[in-house]
């Protein structure tokens, strides 16, 4: 990771990788994901096996931190708001099951900032929080409403 970084140093580690970075999943990503800026060649980036996201400039620096790898090396993620908003709007193309457990353990942080604003993409506000996704295991589909919020079906429809 960390050398990957060093020879791109517009990468930032996102989706899956960043759900495994933050500890809000078990499961070691298959591949890498990684996000760049609008107009960046990622195409080295594919050639190497790693997902790539392309993202707007001006979108592609929000809620970027820094962790420590295993090995103590600085690298650049996602925090980890943005990414339950990134596997929440890529949800059709990863994992249900990667998805429910980044969500449910998000939920479950001490740690976390419930409501956020990010902007594009037609996502204004996401609400999460358990009255909306709930717990159970039947429970695990999610909709983006038209209103922007995060929405789990079932008895709890939008109770917030």
């Amino acid at each position: 990771m960390y050398t990957l970084q060093v020879k791109s140093k517009r990468i930032v580690f996102s989706h899956e990788t960043a759900l495994y970075l933050h500890e809000l999943t078990d499961r070691d990503p298959l591949e890498w994901s990684v996000t760049i800026p609008a107009g960046y060649n990622g195409s080295n980036l594919r050639e190497a096996g790693i997902k790539v996201y392309t993202v707007k400039k001006e979108l592609h620096l929000i809620g970027v931190t820094e962790l420590k790898t295993l090995y103590g090396r600085s690298t650049k993620v996602y925090d980890k708001e943005r990414t339950i908003c990134d596997i929440v709007r890529n949800r059709n193309n990863m994992d249900v099951a990667i998805l429910n457990e980044g969500i449910k353990r998000y939920l479950y942080n001490k740690d976390k900032n419930i409501l956020l604003k990010l902007q594009g993409n037609n996502i204004d506000k996401i609400l999460l929080s358990k009255a909306v996704i709930g717990t159970s295991e039947k429970r695990g589909s999610l909709n983006v409403l038209s209103d922007g919020y995060v929405d789990g079906h079932g008895p709890h429809y939008r109770n917030w």
